[in-house]
């Protein structure tokens, strides 16, 4: 099976169209590539489930669902657990999308209590019913062709098992921005997570196979189950910015920068440790 990005690149049409451009032929190479991934996505059609996590998120979880509607290629569902919300955002989304929720493209689970994104996201995966499984937090947005250059890579590929996109992170609390876009290494992955769950996409039966995420793990729990989805199969990154990301502690508190990290890093360092060590990572 493909070994690295570079073989990726000669066997995935859109990655060899955009690896291919010169920086002065990236635009018409992105417009050429997504002309590419709507030939390939009208061959075969790949159902994509999309969960959206949700705790008290009523004055910015509107853009983001706007986002997951606009994209060029429509999800099969969103599927958004709330995780016992105590503002008015489960009945924020239900006044806004009520075609949406009654044709069955917006789906909400409605959990009482506060369990955490990890459990949130457990709920919505148990009912997804797509091929593949996206990911959108309620505090991003996706750029419009986000799943349609992913879903061209999963139609064109059926051992491709996940793969992820670029990821235009605004850091407000550092009054910073720029582009995580890393290419896969494992002995970096071990180190640190540098692929993010909105931008990353896999197939259904990972779920079925490996599990889904650690509830016990309060944050970094996306950076666990990366770690084992990507264990045997390499993905290749789709250089091209998926989602504006927004860190902004004070008006957000986002989970990213409000748990302990040290102490979650312990957890997965206590299921990853035989192969930590084997890469020179230590627990800290």
């Amino acid at each position: 099976m493909v070994a690295t990005q570079a073989e990726w690149n000669e066997r995935l049409v859109i990655l060899k169209i955009l690896s291919r451009a010169k920086k002065n032929e990236q635009e018409q190479a992105g417009q050429i590539a997504i002309n590419a991934a709507k030939d390939i996505v009208l061959r075969n059609v790949p159902r994509i489930s999309v969960i959206m996590p949700m705790w008290n998120r009523q004055n910015i979880v509107i853009e983001a669902i706007q986002s997951v509607l606009d994209q060029s290629f429509r999800p099969y569902e969103l599927i958004i657990s709330d995780d016992g919300s105590v503002d008015d955002s489960v009945k924020t989304v239900e006044n806004s999308f009520p075609q949406e929720i009654n044709s069955g493209l917006i789906k909400i689970i409605k959990n009482s209590e506060n369990k955490g994104a990890a459990h949130a996201r457990n709920l919505a995966q148990q009912i997804a019913t797509g091929d593949l499984i996206a990911y959108l937090d309620t505090d991003n947005k996706w750029r419009k062709n986000y799943l349609l250059m992913m879903a061209g890579l999963f139609a064109q590929e059926p051992e491709l098992n996940c793969a992820y996109a670029a990821l235009f992170v605004t850091n407000k609390d550092e009054n910073k921005q720029y582009v995580l876009a890393q290419t896969y290494d494992r002995a970096r992955l071990l180190s640190g997570n540098f692929i993010d769950m909105n931008v990353f996409i896999h197939r259904r039966k990972l779920i079925d196979k490996l599990g889904g995420f650690n509830v016990d793990i309060e944050r970094i729990e996306d950076w666990e189950m990366i770690l084992r989805y990507t264990q045997e199969q390499i993905p290749p990154l789709l250089p091209m910015i998926g989602t504006d990301y927004l860190i902004d502690t004070k008006n957000l508190g986002n989970m990213s920068t409000t748990r302990n990290y040290t102490e979650n890093f312990r957890k997965v360092y206590n299921i990853h440790h035989q192969e930590m060590e084997q890469y020179g990572v230590k627990a800290r």
